[in-house]
């Protein structure tokens, strides 16, 4: 896996979705319940797997009917938006860790605030607005 995630772009996105779909056959259950299960998978420095590609060119080809802009200002404008909450829920997560690496062990008390303020400088920088 790891040779081919860097022989080919968003070939680890690919494997995952494929287990995602295998996962506790999650994709048939949906299936039998007249639902299609979509991963939306994306790497570690933003590739979006291809399944989830197809959800945004589908609600790009959507939003200019209603809003007027064009299908390129539309993708990108969600590629953006999901970018942010991307963030916003990775800093979460670090801050969750960091919280339970505090409780376990009172030492690290330097690194966790460290930390805690990387992450506020990062939700901060997603929550701003873009120019």
């Amino acid at each position: 896996m790891r040779a081919d995630a860097a022989a080919r772009p968003l070939a680890a996105a690919m494997a995952y979705e494929a287990d995602k779909l295998a996962d506790r056959a999650t994709a048939d259950r949906c299936a039998q319940q007249g639902f299609r299960l979509t991963p939306m998978i994306v790497e570690t420095l933003g590739g979006w797997g291809p399944a989830a590609q197809g959800v945004f060119k589908t609600l790009a080809r959507i939003t200019p009917e209603r809003t007027g802009i064009s299908d390129s200002v539309a993708t990108r404008q969600l590629y953006e938006a999901f970018g942010i909450k991307l963030q916003r829920a990775n800093v979460w997560a670090i801050m969750a860790r960091v919280g339970a690496a505090s409780a376990a062990s009172r030492d690290n008390t330097t690194l966790a605030a460290t930390m805690r303020s990387e992450a506020a400088l990062v939700l901060s920088a997603a929550a701003a607005p873009s120019g």
